[in-house]
């Protein structure tokens, strides 16, 4: 019984697609950097939760991101910044988005930061090549 308790699990897990309603927008048509990083890092969870059951995330809000100005000489051409964000992680048994920073609350990881380091593509978007909890 319980293996197709939690067969039925994965399965509805898998099903469920992120949406962009969970970004942070502006009100003009041209994305702002800020706004091209938060799409970088939703790609980022989408990854993550598609490829380990263990970091499946049922939700998430991304609450701001800062740009890092101080950026060393050779990572001139890179962008660093830090993101702070939510998670709702799918499964509490085994848990990695707890490791790192964030504080429990009920059934979300709240306040969580990491330090991204991302590139342009040729296509214009951004890229996260690099990701910590610490630049």
């Amino acid at each position: 019984m319980v293996i197709i308790f939690v067969f039925s699990l994965i399965i509805k897990y898998n099903k469920e697609e992120y949406v962009y309603n969970n970004i942070i927008k502006s009100f003009h048509n041209e994305q702002t950097l800020e706004e091209k990083i938060q799409v970088a890092f939703l790609n980022e969870l989408k990854e993550t939760s598609k490829n380990d059951i263990y970091a499946k995330l049922t939700d998430f809000k991304i609450l701001k991101v800062d740009i890092i100005d101080n950026v060393p000489e050779a990572e001139q051409n890179k962008i660093i910044a830090c993101v702070t964000y939510n998670v709702k992680p799918a499964w509490w048994a085994v848990n990695t988005w707890i490791a790192g920073n964030g504080k429990k609350q009920k059934s979300w990881i709240i306040e969580k930061q990491a330090y991204v380091k991302l590139q342009y593509q040729n296509n214009g978007e951004l890229l996260i090549i690099d990701m910590g909890t610490s630049i």
